[in-house]
């Protein structure tokens, strides 16, 4: 699968799961000319993040992207990469479905 594809799945299983969410799930999908370095999808979910980088099946994130992911991580946040729509959707679950519900349920917007 390409990346373009890959980035379409991942923005159509983010519109499904934001169905059942709402507004407690927010995502942006980060064109490549807006910037390289950061990953293409950010994703936060009752206040925790997924940085999420997409490749083409195959394919693994430059030396340069794999740095900033660490970085990302050692700030802090959920910061993964994946070349296939199950690992995305893998990593989006694992944010999604491991807040804690207290979370979930003190974060709703009134």
């Amino acid at each position: 699968m390409t990346k373009d594809a890959l980035v379409k799945e991942v923005k159509s299983y983010l519109i499904e799961i934001k169905k059942e969410l709402g507004p407690d799930l927010f995502f942006q999908n980060i064109p490549d000319n807006f910037s390289r370095n950061l990953p293409d999808f950010l994703i936060t979910y009752c206040g925790e993040s997924l940085l999420l980088e997409l490749k083409a099946k195959g394919t693994r994130p430059r030396a340069v992207k794999m740095n900033i992911l660490t970085h990302l991580k050692l700030a802090g946040n959920m910061a993964e990469w994946a070349d296939s729509i199950d690992k995305a959707k893998d990593m989006i679950n694992i944010l999604v479905f491991n807040v804690p519900k207290k979370t979930r349920e003190n974060n709703h917007l009134h």
